[in-house]
């Protein structure tokens, strides 16, 4: 019984092991990289509009909380829907 335990308790630490490097792939973008990536957003031809300043502040909603940027894309989807024009900030 206690070899059966023990078999198992190396399969997992086997399993936990080679599942470690698949995580470390997918790190998040670093605080450097967001920030450049949201000035580049802002940097867009379509930044002095309500929509283009949207889009921007989606952008860098996508890296910080996922549902912080569905929360701001869906409210601007829903002003949209209501008013048929563009909406404020």
């Amino acid at each position: 019984m206690k070899a059966i335990f023990l078999m198992l308790g190396a399969v997992m630490t086997a399993l936990v092991i080679h599942a470690a490097p698949a995580e470390a792939a997918k790190k998040k973008p670093t605080k450097a990289q967001i920030r450049a990536e949201c000035a580049e957003a802002k940097k867009a031809s379509d930044y002095d509009t309500p929509m283009g300043r949207a889009k921007a502040k989606i952008a860098c909603l996508g890296h910080y909380s996922h549902r912080a940027y569905w929360k701001e894309f869906n409210r601007h989807n829903d002003c949209l829907r209501q008013t048929r024009m563009l909406c404020p900030d």
